[in-house]
Formats: C-alpha cells, structure tokens, sequence
C-alpha cells in the first residue's frame, strides 16, 4: 500500500500524523513525503539560500528517522506565504497519478501561517480531479487516480472536531526523534513538546489510547 503525505512545509506532516507515518512504514506500506515549500522564510539568522540547503538537509535527516527512503521525498520549491495555488493544483495531481497512493494526508487549512490553506486548496482540487480525464496530462484511463483514502491532520490549530483516531503511543520517542532532526525550528518553539500534548490530550478524550493523532475524514476506504 501506498501513502502520500503533504505539508505545507517540512515538518508539518510530522507534527501532524508522523505516529502514523511511522505505523503505516512499520506495516510494510510505501510512504512518500511532499513539500511545498522548504520552509524557508527570511531569517536575520542565514542568508535565503543558506536556510534553504539547511531545511531541506534536516528534512532528510527527519526522513531517514521515519524511515523513508530519500527518492520518496518530494520538495516543489514554491516560496513561503506565496504558494501558486493553480501551479500546487497541477504538480499534486501529476505526483497523485504518478504515485498512486492508495492513502494521502492533509492538512488542516486552519492556522495562523497562510501556506495551509493554499496547501489545503490545492490538494482539494486535486484529488477532485485526479481522477477524471479532463487535462492533458490524462490523455488515457491510465494516467487517472482516484485516491481510495484522504484524511486531514491538525497541526498549529486543533481540529474541531476529529472523525477518526490513530493510536500511536508505541511511535512518540520515533516521532520526537524525527521533529527534533528540524532543530532550525525546534530552537525557538518545541514542536516535538505541542504535538506530545495534543497527541496526549487526544487519547485521554476519544479513550482510544495513551497517544493519539486526530483526523478528520475527507474520503475513507481503507486505512491499515
């Protein structure tokens, strides 16, 4: 089985649903990364292109952490609060019918950062269309995908309210490792701390579990 996880940024996914992308690689499923941006906003810190070689340095050091081989790992270089949501909306749908996934990941296009909600819109449209025969680049049945599964994971702001529950309890000290490798951004807010939480917090309310990561169910066939 085939998962696709995509974030604004790196790290998102992780903060998001790395338990379960570390469940799902455990399970024996394919997992493929997808960033659309390397999260490389101006700092006084390092020059732009510096930063940039920085994040996507950690990004691969998270991913050998998770265990997700670096041809799965995907960066379509769009910049930081200027994604082209009409570009995204055509590089996702290529991944999407290229990949296959039988299962994709998503996030929430609630919170404070707008590349969210430009991720959200994109990855809506096309998972719409992926499926259909209406572009060039499905020139035949074959090049369409439709993707079985789709769930929404939280990030900065907690979903309101969750459809669907993942244990991951026995994943916590993996997923910690792995947010922990972006430490350009765990130096001057924990991530790893905020996600253990809300993972917590989400076990003690759905009684699922001890930790818990949090969905919302967009399409759902199949999960494990």
């Amino acid at each position: 089985m085939k998962v696709m996880v995509l974030e604004p940024g790196p790290n998102s996914g992780t903060i998001g649903c790395g338990g379960s992308i570390l469940k799902h690689i455990k399970n024996g499923n394919e997992v493929y990364m997808v960033s659309l941006t390397y999260g490389d906003a101006s700092t006084a810190d390092f020059p732009p292109d510096v930063f940039r070689a920085r994040r996507e340095i950690e990004t691969r050091k998270a991913a050998r952490v998770l265990r997700i081989p670096q041809s799965h790992l995907y960066f379509l270089g769009h910049d930081v609060f200027a994604i082209s949501i009409e570009k995204a909306t055509q590089e996702i749908m290529r991944l999407l019918r290229e990949i296959k996934p039988n299962i994709c990941y998503m996030p929430s296009p609630e919170g404070t950062h707008p590349d969210y909600k430009a991720t959200y819109e994109a990855a809506t449209t096309a998972l719409a269309f992926s499926g259909g025969k209406w572009f060039k680049s499905a020139e035949n049945h074959q090049d369409s995908w439709t993707v079985p599964t789709v769930l929404i994971y939280e990030v900065s702001v907690p979903l309101g309210l969750p459809s669907y529950y993942e244990v991951v309890s026995g994943f916590m000290g993996k997923k910690k490792k792995a947010l922990m490798a972006h430490s350009s951004q765990t130096a001057s807010r924990r991530y790893d701390e905020s996600s253990r939480h809300l993972n917590r917090f989400r076990g003690i309310m759905s009684r699922k579990g001890r930790f818990c990561e949090a969905f919302e169910v967009l399409r759902v066939e199949m999960l494990f």
